[in-house]
C-alpha cells in the first residue's frame, strides 16, 4: 500500500510539471490535469483553438497506477521521456509498463497472428 501511495504522488507531481499551455504562440490552448483518485488514472488533456484555425481536444498523457502497484503509461504524444521521469522519482523499472503491452500481452498477440 505504501508503494501505491508513493507512485500516485510521483505521477501527479510529474504531470503537474508537464502542463505547457497556454503559451504566447497558442494563447487559446489549455492543458488540464485530470485525476481520477478512485481508479488512479492521471491525464493531461489539451484543448482549445489552435490559433483559431482548428479545435484541439487530445490526451497528451494518460498514466494509470493499478492495484498491483504498477504504473502503466497508456498515452504520451510528446517527446518527453516520461519513463525517465518516473525512474527519477524512484519508481522501480519493473513496475513501469507500456499500456499496449498491458492491454495486449505478447502471448495473446502472438497467438492471434499464428
Amino acid at each position: 500500500m505504501e508503494k501505491l501511495v508513493k507512485y500516485k504522488k510521483a505521477v501527479e507531481k510529474i504531470l503537474e510539471k508537464q502542463i505547457g499551455f497556454p503559451t504566447a504562440y497558442y494563447p487559446n490552448l489549455k492543458d488540464l490535469l485530470v485525476i481520477d483518485k478512485t481508479k488512479r488514472h492521471f491525464m493531461i488533456i489539451t484543448f482549445g483553438w489552435d490559433n483559431e484555425k482548428e479545435y484541439v481536444n487530445e490526451i497528451k498523457f494518460h498514466i494509470e497506477v493499478n492495484n498491483k502497484e504498477k504504473v502503466i503509461i497508456h498515452e504520451n504524444i510528446t517527446d518527453i521521456e516520461i519513463l525517465d521521469l518516473l525512474l527519477d522519482k524512484k519508481i522501480a523499472e519493473n513496475d513501469i509498463l507500456d499500456g499496449l503491452e498491458e492491454t495486449f500481452p505478447k502471448e495473446k498477440v502472438n497467438s492471434k497472428a499464428a
